[in-house]
C-alpha cells in the first residue's frame, strides 16, 4: 500500500493499514506521551483523545471511520436530520441540541417531588423519581446507546455531520480488522520487543519522570510478575476445566496445554527487565542515552560531564521536537522579539559566517540539595550546576525543564574555574569546528550568551564578585563606586568596556606574594570563554530582570513604599494583609500570589521573583479605596517603578520605546534617592541603566532571564530525596538526569500546540444572529470548546484579549471571549464582545466597558497573546496589563 495510505508511528518505524491498528499499536508508547498522533501519510497533528483524533482523519483527510462506542455514548450522536433529543415526559416534549442541556432539563424535572421520569429508550418501561437512579441505570442496561429521540432506529454514523461525508474519500477504511488480521499484522512488528519497550518505558517513567524510587520500583515489578504468573495459572485452569466439560480427548487437552503454556512472550518481556540493574542497562542499550563522565580534578576529586557534542547529536534524534537548524529571520520592522533581534547576535562574526550553526545558551548556577528533617538535617550538599539550552529551538519549547539539558555537576567547594569551564570550553571549540550528525551532516555550535545572575556572571566572566565594596561593580561599563556616589553620579553612564580594554586590564591584573589577586578595572582573570570564536564575556553576559529588577529593585524598594503608607496611616500592616489575602485573584494569578507581609523591619519584601511583580502589579488595585493622597510622591514613585518592570518584561519590544524606558528609568532612580536619601542606592539601581542596552544588544529581557534555568534546580532536588543516597550524589544526579532525557528523547516531551476542552459540535441555531454574523469568514462545520490552550497558553470563556491600542496606550480596543470555536484544521478563533479600556493613571489599570457588539479573532489578531482576567473594584471591572504594550511603534518623543 502506498505510504500515503499507511499509518506511520511517530515512535518507530511501524507502518498500519487501519485506524484501529494504529491505535493498537500506539497504546505499546502510552508510557512516552498521553498524545495521539495521526500518522496518516505520515501526518504529525497530535490529539490527546481517540475521538478527536479520528474528526481529524474524516475532516484532513477524508478517510471514513467509524465511532467508538465510547462515543456513542458519552457524545451526542447524529439519530435524525434534526439533531434533537425529546424528553421523555409526556407532558413536556420539549427537544434539545446537546446531552449536557438535556441532563440539565431532566435534572429540573427530579425537582418536583411528585415527578417521575421514563427511561429516554423508547424500548424500556422504567420510570425513576431520582437523577442518579435514571444515571445508574442508563449505566448499566443502556450504556452503549444515546438518548433515543423520535426516530427509534439506531444508526452509526461517522463522527461527522452528514454534509461531509459527500466528499470524495482517498481510500476507504470501514476500520474493522479481523482478530486474526490483527495478530498476523503484530506477529509482522515484532509484537513482543513493542511490549519489552512499553514496559521499559514505564518503568522508566515511573522512576525518573514521577521519582519513584528503584526499590519501588523493583516492588512494582515483582508484583506485576507475581500478577502474570496468577493470572496465568488460572487461565490455564480455566481452559483445561472448560476442555473436559467439552468432552474433549486428554491427548488434545494435553497437546493445547502445551502450545499454550509455551506462549511465554510477556512474561519473557518481565524475565528482560527483572532487576535495577537489568534495567539501567536495558534503557542504555535500546534508548538514546547521553552517558555522563566522570572526570578527576587536581584536588583529588571529580566531577561528571556530558559531552556537549553528543548532547547535540542527540537532540537531531529528540522526537518531542523538530530540531531545525534554520532560525526566524530577523526581524525587519524595528521590533525585538527574540536574542536573534540583538545586535550581539547579528554582529557576532561567528554566526554571520556560519548562519546555520546552533546558538548555544549556557547558564551557571548553585544549589544545594537537603534532608529538612532527621539527623542528616545538616548535611548539605552544595553543587554547581552547568545547564544549557538550544536557542534554535521556538521560545515556548526552549526553557521547558525537559527542553534545558546538563553539562556538568560539581561541588561547590571543588569548583575550579580553569578545570571545570576548560573541559566545557574544549567541548565548544570542536563544536565551533564542527560535528558529524547522522543523517544530517556537518554542523557547527556556538554560544548565543552566557545567562546568570550577577555572582554567576561575574564569576564567568572573570570579574570582581564583590558587590558591597569593590571600586568597579558593573561588568558591562567602567563606572567606579566613588563617582557612582557624587551627587548625579547615579544616573550617569560610563564608557562600555570592550574586548580592547579588557585585554588591556588583564596586562595590568597582578597575583601578590600571597596568592590573592589585584584586579584591574574590576578584572582577575581571563575568562575560559574568552578562548571561543563565538564568545567575549563583553559582550556575551546579560542582566537577568528576575534577580535585578524583581528580587533587586521590587523587593526593596516597594517595601520602603509600603512602610511610608503605614507611617502616613492610609493602613496598618494588619489590614494590608487582609487586604492580600482577600483579593479576587485570578487562576492565573493564584499560581504566584503575593506573599502576606509578616514584619516591617526587615530590609525586604518575601517571596519569588514573579511573586514580587505580582505585589507590585496589583498592588493599587489592592490597596483600592485606601488611596488617600494620589499626588504623593511615594506614591507617583511607586508607579513609575511599575511602569518600568512592566516596559522590561514585555516580549516584543519596538526601538521607538527605548528612550521612553531610559528617561523613566532616570527619573525613577533620581526620584528615589530624593525620597530616601538615608537608604543608599544598591548596585541594581545603575544595572537599571542598563536594561535598554541589555535589549539592543539581546533582545526582549524576557527572553535572556534565568528564572527557567533555576527551575531546573527542582529536578535534582527531587531525584535526590527519592534516591536516598548521599554516597555519591553528583553520580546519582547526572545519571538520572540523562534516564530522563533518553524518556523525553523517546517522544515524552510531545506537545500539542492546540489543546481543548469539552469539545462538541458548534450548532448556530443555538446563538443569536450577531454571534453567527461574525462567524461568516469562518470554515461551514465548527466546533465550539470550554477552553482552550495555544502554543502553552490557555484561554478561557471571560478572559479579556487585547485587540488594539492607541498612541500613548492610554485607550485600548479590547474583547471578552465569548466563544472559542475550531475549524477542521484546529484554526482557533475567538467570538469575543467587543470593548474598550482606559486608562486610570491613579491606579495603573485600565477600566473596562463592554458593548453588545461581537468580533471573530484569531491569536494572530491580537497584540498581546497574554488573556487577562478581569477585577471588580466598587463594582467596575478593571483589568491590569501583564506586561507593557510595546510591539507596535510608539509615537511619543522623549
Amino acid at each position: 500500500m502506498d505510504d500515503n495510505q499507511c499509518y506511520h508511528c511517530f515512535h518507530c518505524t511501524r507502518k498500519s493499514k487501519s485506524v484501529r491498528a494504529h491505535l493498537f499499536h500506539l497504546n505499546h508508547h502510552r508510557h512516552i506521551t498521553k498524545y495521539l498522533i495521526c500518522g496518516l501519510g505520515r501526518c504529525k497533528s497530535s490529539f490527546k483523545t481517540e475521538s478527536a483524533l479520528r474528526f481529524h482523519i474524516i475532516r484532513n483527510h477524508r478517510v471514513y471511520v467509524a465511532q467508538t462506542q465510547h462515543n456513542l455514548f458519552k457524545k451526542s450522536i447524529v439519530h435524525n436530520p434534526s439533531c434533537k433529543y425529546n424528553c421523555p415526559v409526556s407532558s413536556c416534549g420539549q427537544q434539545f441540541f446537546h446531552d449536557r442541556d438535556f441532563s440539565m432539563h431532566l435534572k429540573d424535572h427530579f425537582k418536583s417531588a411528585t415527578s417521575v421520569v421514563p427511561c429516554p429508550s423508547s424500548d424500556c418501561l422504567k420510570q425513576f423519581k431520582s437523577y442518579r437512579s435514571l444515571t445508574g441505570h442508563m449505566s448499566r442496561k443502556h450504556r452503549t446507546q444515546a438518548p433515543v429521540t423520535q426516530d427509534e432506529a439506531l444508526v452509526l454514523t461517522p463522527a461527522e455531520p452528514p454534509d461531509l461525508m459527500e466528499d470524495a474519500f482517498l481510500f476507504s477504511d470501514v476500520d474493522v480488522v479481523a482478530s486474526q488480521d490483527l495478530m498476523h499484522e503484530e506477529s509482522l512488528n515484532s509484537a513482543q520487543e513493542d511490549r519489552t519497550i512499553a514496559l521499559a518505558q514505564f518503568f522508566q517513567k515511573l522512576e525518573y519522570k514521577h521519582m519513584v524510587s528503584g526499590v519501588v520500583t523493583q516492588a512494582v515489578y515483582l508484583e506485576i510478575k507475581n500478577l502474570l504468573m496468577d493470572y496465568q495459572r488460572c487461565f490455564m485452569d480455566s481452559l483445561v476445566s472448560n476442555m473436559k466439560s467439552a468432552q474433549i480427548s486428554e491427548d488434545l487437552i494435553t497437546e493445547v496445554v502445551s502450545l499454550t503454556s509455551s506462549c511465554t512472550d510477556v512474561m519473557e518481556s518481565c524475565h528482560l527487565l527483572r532487576s535495577i540493574y537489568i534495567r539501567k542497562l536495558f534503557y542504555k542499550n535500546n534508548f538514546c542515552f547521553v552517558e555522563p563522565i566522570e572526570v578527576p580534578l587536581k584536588n583529588g576529586s571529580f566531577f561528571y560531564f556530558v559531552p556537549v557534542d553528543k548532547s547535540l547529536i542527540a537532540a537531531f534524534q529528540n522526537k518531542s521536537w523538530r530540531f531545525c537548524l534554520k532560525k526566524p529571520p530577523f526581524s525587519q520592522d524595528g521590533c525585538c522579539r527574540d536574542f536573534f533581534d540583538g545586535q550581539a547576535f547579528k554582529l557576532n562574526p561567528f554566526f554571520k559566517e556560519n548562519p546555520d550553526a546552533v546558538p548555544i545558551i549556557i547558564y551557571q548556577d548553585g544549589f544545594q540539595v537537603v534532608c529538612a528533617i532527621g539527623p542528616a538535617k545538616n548535611l548539605k550538599h552544595k553543587i554547581l550546576a552547568v545547564y544549557m539550552a538550544f536557542g534554535n529551538l521556538p521560545s515556548e519549547i526552549r526553557f521547558k525543564k525537559d527542553s534545558i539539558q546538563l553539562v556538568a555537576l560539581v561541588r561547590e567547594c571543588d569548583f575550579n574555574h580553569e578545570e571545570i569551564f576548560g573541559l566545557v570550553v574544549e567541548e565548544l571549540k570542536r563544536l565551533e569546528e564542527g560535528t558529524e550528525i547522522p543523517g544530517v551532516g556537518i554542523v557547527k555550535a556556538g554560544i548565543a550568551f552566557i545567562a546568570g545572575d550577577n555572582l554567576g556572571s561575574h564569576g564567568v566572566g572573570g570579574f570582581t564578585e564583590n558587590f558591597s565594596s569593590s571600586h568597579y561593580f558593573c561588568r558591562h561599563c567602567l563606572l567606579t563606586r566613588e563617582k557612582y556616589n557624587r551627587p548625579g553620579g547615579e544616573v550617569r553612564l560610563f564608557r562600555n568596556r570592550t574586548k580592547e580594554s579588557h585585554n588591556r586590564a588583564l596586562q595590568k591584573v597582578k597575583i601578590r606574594k600571597d596568592g590573592t589577586i589585584k584586579s584591574c578595572q574590576g578584572v582577575k582573570f581571563d575568562s575560559e570563554f574568552n578562548k571561543l570564536q563565538s564568545f567575549h564575556v563583553t559582550t556575551g553576559l546579560p542582566f537577568c530582570i528576575g534577580h535585578d529588577l524583581m528580587e533587586g529593585l521590587i523587593a526593596y524598594d516597594l517595601k520602603l513604599y509600603i512602610q511610608h503608607f503605614v507611617e502616613l496611616g492610609w493602613f496598618d500592616l494588619l489590614k494590608l494583609n487582609e487586604l492580600i489575602n482577600n483579593f479576587p485573584y485570578s487562576e492565573e494569578d493564584r499560581k504566584d500570589r503575593p506573599v502576606p507581609i509578616k514584619i516591617l523591619d526587615k530590609k525586604r519584601l518575601a517571596g519569588g521573583a514573579w511573586q514580587l511583580w505580582q505585589m507590585l502589579r496589583l498592588f493599587p488595585l489592592i490597596i483600592h479605596g485606601y488611596i488617600k493622597d494620589p499626588t504623593d510622591e511615594v506614591w507617583l514613585s511607586l508607579l513609575r517603578l511599575r511602569k518600568i518592570v512592566g516596559m522590561a518584561i514585555a516580549p516584543e519590544i519596538h526601538e521607538s520605546f527605548h528612550g521612553e524606558f531610559q528617561e523613566t528609568a532616570n527619573v525613577y532612580i533620581i526620584q528615589r534617592k530624593a525620597l530616601f536619601p538615608s537608604v543608599p542606592l544598591r548596585c541594581k539601581h545603575h544595572y537599571l541603566l542598563h536594561e535598554m542596552e541589555n535589549c539592543f544588544c539581546f533582545g526582549p529581557p524576557i527572553k535572556t532571564w534565568t528564572m527557567r534555568f533555576e527551575s531546573k534546580h527542582s529536578f535534582f532536588n527531587r531525584s535526590w530525596k527519592s534516591s536516598n543516597n548521599s554516597i555519591n550524589v553528583l553520580q546519582t544526579l547526572s545519571y538520572k538526569h540523562e534516564f530522563l532525557q533518553s524518556w523525553v528523547r523517546s517522544g515524552g516531551g510531545v506537545r500539542c500546540d492546540v489543546e481543548t476542552s469539552g469539545r462538541s459540535p458548534f450548532v448556530q441555531a443555538l446563538y443569536s444572529a450577531a454571534i453567527t454574523n461574525s462567524l461568516t469568514k469562518c470554515a461551514s462545520v465548527l466546533d465550539e470548546c470550554n477552553y482552550v490552550i495555544f502554543k502553552g497558553t490557555q484561554y478561557k470563556k471571560g478572559h479579556v484579549v487585547i485587540v488594539k491600542r492607541d498612541s500613548f496606550c492610554e485607550k485600548l480596543e479590547v474583547g471578552m471571549i465569548h466563544l472559542i470555536i475550531l475549524d477542521s484544521s484546529d484554526t482557533v478563533y475567538f467570538v469575543v464582545r467587543k470593548g474598550t479600556a482606559i486608562l486610570k493613571p491613579i491606579l495603573g489599570s485600565y477600566k473596562l466597558t463592554l458593548s453588545d457588539t461581537f468580533q471573530c479573532l484569531q491569536p494572530s489578531d491580537l497584540i498581546c497573546f497574554y488573556p487577562h482576567s478581569t477585577y471588580v473594584r466598587d463594582t467596575q471591572q478593571y483589568i491590569c496589563l501583564r506586561h507593557a504594550l510595546l510591539g507596535q511603534p510608539s509615537d511619543i518623543s522623549v
